[in-house]
C-alpha cells in the first residue's frame, strides 16, 4: 500500500489527514492512535504550506508490516535552528498555541530528519503497532524502611516486532541510588535503538560526568525476531530456560567500564523463559523447576516472593 499526496492547500491538507487517519484505523491502530498520526501529519504539512508554499506526503507501511510510515517533503529553505525548533513550545509565529515539531515528535514512535538545508526539509514519521509475541511482567521494590527504590525496570517495545528490557541497580540504596538509575534509565529510553554497546558507553559518560554519586549495574536484553541480545554488568543476572550460558562482565555505569563491551547473541527457542534480576533477587532460585506452570506474572511474584532479600528488588520475566 502506497498513497501519494502534492499538497498546496488547507483542503488538500485535510483530505490527506483524513484518508492517512482512516487508513490507520483500518490498520489495527485505536481511534486515539490514528488521531495522534493524523495531529503530527497536520503539523508538518501545515508548517510546509506556512514556509515553503506546500508539500510532498507519502504514506507506505514498514518493511516487516507492523507500522506506518509517512514522510512529509518540501522544498523550501531549511529549519536554521533546529535545535530550538525542537523544544517544547517553540514557535516562530505571533499568537501561536505552540505546536510544531515537539508535537510531532511526541504523536509518533519514531521522528527522523532525513534533510534540513536550503534546498528543502524532509521528516520521517513512524507509528507501530504494539504486538509482542511473549509475556512479559515486572516488579521493583525498595528496601525496607527505604523511601526511595534504587532499582528500575524498563521495557520498551518499538517498530512491531523488537523490544529493549532492562532492569538498573543503583549502588546502594535510597535517594542516591535512585537518581543515578533514573537518569541511566532516561538516558536509554532516549536512546532505545542503538546498539547495546553504544548504549551503555553512552550511559556511563554521561552519568560519569554528572552530578549524581552511585554507580549503576545494570541487565539490558534486546529481543528483535527470534534472537536475543544481551550484556549483564556487574552484580545483575539473568536465568533462562532452556538453559543458555549467559556471561556477565565486570564494570558499572558512571564508575568503571571495560574499554570494550561484549555484546551475546542467541537463537532463542520456539519456548522460552527469561528472568532479568538485580542483586536484590537471591540467584538460587531454580527457573526451569517453576517455569512451565506459571504465566509471566505469576512466575515474577513467585520468584519475588520466595527470593526478595532485604534490599532493593527487580525481576522482570519474559516468556514464550
Amino acid at each position: 500500500m502506497q498513497e501519494y499526496f502534492e499538497i498546496k492547500t488547507t483542503t488538500e491538507t485535510n483530505r490527506c489527514v483524513e484518508v492517512v487517519k482512516t487508513f490507520a484505523m483500518q490498520f489495527g491502530f485505536s481511534s486515539h492512535e490514528s488521531e495522534l498520526l493524523a495531529i503530527a501529519i497536520s503539523e508538518a504539512v501545515t508548517n510546509s504550506i506556512r514556509y515553503a508554499n506546500g508539500a510532498v506526503v507519502e504514506l507506505y507501511l514498514s518493511e516487516n508490516k507492523k507500522g506506518i510510515i509517512v514522510t512529509v517533503e518540501d522544498f523550501g529553505h531549511g529549519v536554521s535552528n533546529l535545535e530550538e525548533a525542537m523544544k517544547e513550545g517553540f514557535t516562530s509565529r505571533e499568537n501561536s498555541l505552540g505546536l510544531g515539531f515537539s508535537t510531532i515528535k511526541n504523536s509518533v514512535d519514531e521522528f527522523h530528519i532525513l534533510k534540513n538545508n536550503d534546498t528543502g526539509f524532509i521528516i520521517r514519521l513512524e507509528k507501530y503497532l504494539d504486538e509482542t509475541e511473549y509475556d512479559v511482567a515486572e516488579f521493583s521494590v525498595k528496601k525496607e524502611g527505604n523511601s526511595f527504590n534504587g532499582d528500575t525496570c524498563l521495557i520498551k517495545h518499538y517498530r512491531g516486532d523488537c523490544s529493549l528490557f532492562g532492569v538498573l541497580d543503583g549502588a546502594g540504596s535510597g535517594f542516591k541510588a535512585s537518581q543515578s538509575s533514573q537518569f541511566v534509565k532516561e538516558i536509554i529510553l532516549q536512546n532505545y535503538t542503538l546498539a547495546l554497546d553504544d548504549l551503555l558507553r553512552l550511559c556511563h559518560e554521561k552519568l560519569f560526568v554528572s552530578d549524581f554519586t552511585r554507580a549503576v549495574e545494570v541487565v539490558l536484553v534486546r529481543i528483535t525476531h527470534d534472537n536475543l541480545e544481551y550484556i549483564i554488568l556487574g552484580s545483575t543476572f539473568v536465568k533462562s530456560f532452556p538453559s543458555y550460558p549467559l556471561q556477565t562482565q565486570r564494570g558499572s555505569l558512571g564508575l568503571s567500564m571495560k574499554k570494550s563491551l561484549k555484546v551475546t547473541k542467541i537463537d532463542l527457542a520456539e519456548h522460552f523463559c527469561f528472568s532479568l534480576c538485580s542483586d536484590g533477587i537471591d540467584n538460587a532460585f531454580n527457573l526451569y523447576s517453576l517455569y512451565s506452570d506459571f504465566s509471566a506474572q505469576e512466575l515474577a511474584a513467585q520468584i519475588f516472593n520466595n527470593y526478595n532479600t532485604d534490599d532493593d528488588s527487580s525481576i522482570i520475566i519474559i516468556k514464550r
